[in-house]
């Protein structure tokens, strides 16, 4: 058997409502402490060490690449080893084999004098700020060195940072400490990462093949990482509902008794304040069932006191008249046993709107989207919904009421989005049309002066002509 549409997820819905709630009941709020404690302690740590993992996880992913590329970078030069030249004429050496100048010749002995080894740094830097990085290094050491650079195919993230970046892998060539100082120095100015690198080619692929091996490993460690925290999340997930609502409870239950006094004799809490004649009864039978459910050995009292203050004023309202009520107390509240103006508001208020309004099209569709919201209110009750949404929702039956309202005027108006009907016909008549030269005399009127003349001649007494007064050519 099929139930209507909606059926099966309101029953879901209904069942998880009741799970939530019977959680709630066996929650008390120092076990929820060391919990959220316990949660946070894992958490931290498991962040941490995730943390970690991904950035030892990148900055293998760059030396893998700097071992690639230095390895190509040192076959295009013939090797590891550099030889140093001489140039007669000008005294420069060129710093890689195999690029002696023309007239240069090799040093005669292997003396430190004449033969000195080269230093090289390698490592990766953002392509955007690479060609600062060569021109600066440049000029720091006036040319006095040799750098190849290539460009990753692939977006690296950077480990200081976790951003996707393009990168270059870049080795420097230099000779001389103070040379080496200043190309670390720039080089952490620019942010670049600097790794080590074996000289000999088999180091090189020694190291190359140990990254690939922890690349590897720190993969399975990170996936675990990730499931087992993912774990951790739904198993929070699933109770954050309850929890939530058991601490809202808990502290709405502190603010409420902070506003209590203390009898300090009688060692009890004690709250005045003012409760509506017919509710007594209701709030005696809730405290006892508090009282009973919480197993309190001594019960709650209340005691009607007499007092001289003037009572504060409540209107009892629903969700017909409570936005009518709303309207009326945006403009001020009646005093205690005064008349409620909001009773006769529901019918002013729409009427008066409508003798402005009125027009049977736009008053249908505005009747039409408050209905909406009326038969759709159960759905759209208790969820968040957009400060416009949320104002409709709030006054759907009030402009529902303006809607019928616009509609009755609309056809006393006999108007539909602003086009003109004619409905019921035009019930105007001219009862002077029998005698229509008595009517235009009375509204024309006589002088009062009726033998006084005017400078022409003509006297003073207004005169109407009637076709008597004309000839068949039509003059006078």
């Amino acid at each position: 058997i099929r139930g209507p549409e909606g059926s099966g997820k309101d029953a879901s819905q209904r069942m998880e409502s009741e799970d939530h709630d019977a959680i709630e009941r066996k929650l008390n709020l120092d076990e929820m402490e060391s919990t959220f404690e316990d949660l946070q302690k894992e958490l931290t740590q498991m962040n941490n060490n995730q943390e970690i993992l991904e950035r030892n996880y990148t900055e293998l992913v760059e030396l893998k690449h700097v071992l690639t590329k230095d390895a190509d970078f040192f076959h295009e030069t013939g090797g590891s080893e550099v030889e140093t030249y001489e140039d007669e004429s000008s005294g420069k050496r060129p710093l890689i084999k195999g690029a002696a100048p023309a007239g240069a010749r090799k040093p005669a002995g292997p003396s430190s004098a004449q033969k000195s080894a080269l230093g090289f740094v390698t490592g990766v830097i953002a392509r955007e700020v690479f060609q600062s990085f060569e021109r600066v290094l440049w000029r720091a050491t006036r040319g006095n060195l040799f750098m190849k650079y290539s460009e990753v195919d692939e977006k690296i993230k950077d480990p200081h940072t976790g951003e996707l970046l393009n990168k270059n892998v870049f080795i420097i060539f230099y000779q001389g400490e103070l040379a080496h100082t200043k190309i670390k120095k720039i080089c952490e100015s620019f942010r670049a990462n600097l790794y080590p690198c074996p000289e000999s080619a088999k180091g090189r692929q020694d190291l190359l093949s140990q990254v690939e091996t922890k690349l590897k490993d720190h993969e399975t460690i990170l996936s675990r990482t990730t499931r087992q925290r993912r774990q951790v999340l739904v198993s929070i997930a699933k109770n954050i509902k309850p929890w939530k609502v058991k601490v809202i409870k808990e502290k709405s239950i502190y603010h409420t008794m902070n506003m209590f006094n203390y009898d300090v004799g009688r060692k009890c809490l004690i709250a005045e304040g003012w409760c509506p004649r017919t509710s007594t009864e209701a709030i005696v039978t809730a405290m006892r069932a508090a009282t009973e459910s919480s197993g309190a050995l001594v019960p709650s009292i209340l005691s009607v006191i007499p007092s001289k203050d003037d009572p504060p004023t409540f209107f009892k309202t629903n969700k017909f008249t409570g936005s009518f009520q709303g309207l009326v107390d945006a403009y001020g509240i009646a005093r205690y046993q005064e008349v409620n103006p909001g009773v006769f508001t529901i019918i002013t208020f729409p009427f008066l709107f409508a003798v402005m309004f009125g027009d049977v099209g736009h008053g249908f569709i505005m009747a039409l989207v408050a209905g909406l919201f009326i038969l759709n209110e159960k759905k759209l009750a208790g969820k968040p919904l957009n400060e416009m949404v949320q104002t409709v929702y709030d006054g759907r039956y009030m402009l529902f009421m303006m809607g019928l309202f616009s509609i009755y005027t609309g056809l006393i108006y006999n108007e539909a989005f602003a086009v003109g009907l004619d409905l019921f016909g035009s019930q105007w008549v001219c009862l002077a049309s029998a005698a229509q030269d008595d009517w235009l005399l009375f509204f024309l009127g006589d002088n009062d002066d009726d033998d006084a003349d005017d400078d022409d001649g003509y006297d003073g007494r207004r005169r109407h002509d009637t076709d008597d007064d004309f000839d068949d050519d039509g003059q006078r």
